[in-house]
C-alpha cells in the first residue's frame, strides 16, 4: 500500500510501501496530509504597527535570496484598533483645545473641543496622528531581512517599515511605531 511518512532529518514527506500491519502515527494516506500534519510551521510574529495589531507568519524560507542577505516580503492587512471606536470625550476640565477623533460611523477623523483632562484615547493632537492610527486600511508590505544563528538556534529578524527598523528574536513580540 503506497503511503507517506515525514522524514525529520530531511524535513520533507517521503513515499514508502506500507504492509498494512502494525506501524505508527507517521503513516499518511496522501502527501498533502503528511505535509499538513508534519511540515514545520512558519514562525508567528505578533506585530503592533502604528497602533495596529496583526499576526503574521514569518516563513522558514525566503521568497528571494540575494548574494549575502535573505529576505521576506510580508503583506499585512490593517484593522483599526479599538480606540478608534470610542466616542469623543470632552473630559471634566473647562479648557478649550482643538483635538481630533476618529468617527467610526463616517470613517473619518474629525475635530472636537477637548477640555484638557480626562477623556479617552480617541483623542489626537493632530489630524495626521488620527489618520495614521485609525484610517489605515488595505494592505501594506513590510520588508523583513532574516538570518539564522545556528549555534544559538534562534532567528534574528530585522524589520524595515518606513523609517522604523529593529531586530527581534524568534518568538518575540514586535512593536514598531
Amino acid at each position: 500500500i503506497p503511503r507517506y511518512y515525514y522524514d525529520a532529518f530531511n524535513k520533507r514527506c517521503r513515499l514508502f510501501t506500507y504492509s498494512g500491519c502494525g506501524g505508527n502515527a507517521n503513516n499518511f494516506q496522501t502527501f498533502d496530509q503528511c505535509n499538513k500534519e508534519c511540515k514545520p510551521k512558519p514562525t508567528l510574529a505578533h506585530l503592533h504597527v502604528f497602533g495596529v495589531t496583526a499576526d503574521v507568519h514569518i516563513p522558514k524560507q525566503p521568497r528571494r535570496k540575494g548574494d549575502k542577505l535573505s529576505y521576506f516580503v510580508l503583506s499585512l492587512s490593517y484593522v483599526s484598533p479599538e480606540i478608534c471606536t470610542l466616542p469623543p470625550k470632552v473630559g471634566k476640565c473647562k479648557a478649550s483645545f482643538l483635538r481630533f477623533y476618529f468617527n467610526a460611523a463616517t470613517g473619518n477623523c474629525e475635530g472636537f473641543i477637548y477640555g484638557g483632562c480626562g477623556g479617552n484615547k480617541n483623542n489626537f493632537v493632530t489630524l495626521g496622528q488620527c489618520r495614521a492610527t485609525c484610517q489605515r486600511s488595505g494592505k501594506e508590505e513590510i520588508l523583513i531581512f532574516a538570518s539564522t544563528c545556528h549555534k544559538a538556534s534562534f532567528l534574528v529578524v530585522t524589520i524595515f517599515l518606513g523609517k522604523s527598523c529593529m531586530s527581534i528574536y524568534k518568538g518575540d513580540h514586535l512593536r514598531i511605531e
